[in-house]
């Protein structure tokens, strides 16, 4: 499941993963801040979060790159879930 990114793709993919990241941690901050345990809405926002980083991945990779990162994603998540 090797993308096989050329430099140019690499040097554009960190800030966006990082950006996501950042993002991520600080709506889990802000959840935890407000007490927010209704999962609905913390699954909304995650969701929307990954919802931008996928659309921002998506200018930078190839169809093949894209369809191999959604798969390499959908993968670590089955495995969170068996866990």
């Amino acid at each position: 499941m090797e993308l096989k990114l050329t430099q140019h793709q690499s040097d554009a993919v960190k800030p966006i993963v990082q950006q996501y990241l950042t993002a991520r941690k600080q709506l889990i901050q802000s959840f935890r801040q407000q007490f927010l345990i209704d999962k609905d809405v913390i699954k909304s926002q995650m969701d929307q979060l990954k919802t931008v980083e996928r659309q921002k991945l998506a200018l930078v990779f190839s169809q093949d790159q894209m369809e191999k990162w959604l798969e390499r994603e959908n993968f670590n998540a089955d495995r969170k879930s068996v866990v």
